[in-house]
């Protein structure tokens, strides 16, 4: 029916309908996200750990457990130890993961002038693009194909990894 010729007892009636899909559509994807988190929830385990580089802890490094069907990441410690999280949370699921270490040089802050900063000066459109910010650890050790590391995050656990890093 159209709007514009319903009766206003009509209109009420059609609006409640309305407002009853909504609501069960709504009941509806809480219901199966609710379910996704109950099943998933057991399924992995915390995983805890450290990294070196020249005998010394890393700190400011990215840590990421990576496989076919899952990954978890971390960022690393003053002393080198991460915790890592996944999509749903502190465990991890269990399985075989390569693991990557990635930690860059901080880049400077440009230029940023305030709004109300009378000697603003935009951009120059032609200025070459600010360099890629340097690699402070082995490249290796940035990508799944390079990477020797590897963890295996198992039901018994204990879950915490080592993992001294080397140049090559």
């Amino acid at each position: 029916m159209d709007s514009v010729f319903m009766r206003p007892w009509q209109a009420r009636q059609s609006a409640g309908h309305a407002h009853i899909m909504t609501r069960c559509v709504y009941a509806v994807v809480l219901l199966s996200v609710a379910g996704c988190g109950a099943k998933s929830k057991g399924s992995g385990k915390p995983v805890v750990g450290k990294v070196t580089y020249h005998d010394q802890p890393v700190a400011g490094a990215i840590v990421t457990f990576s496989s076919a069907s899952a990954s978890a990441s971390g960022m690393t410690d003053a002393q080198g130890k991460f915790k890592l999280r996944a999509a749903l949370g502190e465990n991890v699921p269990l399985g075989d993961y390569r693991v990557l270490v990635t930690k860059t040089e901080e880049m400077p802050q440009s230029g940023v002038a305030a709004v109300s900063d009378a000697d603003y000066q935009p951009p120059d459109e032609e200025a070459p693009p600010p360099p890629a910010p340097k690699d402070l650890l082995p490249a290796q050790y940035k990508a799944v194909e390079t990477t020797t590391l590897s963890a295996t995050v198992t039901e018994k656990g204990p879950n915490d990894f080592t993992f001294p890093l080397t140049d090559y």
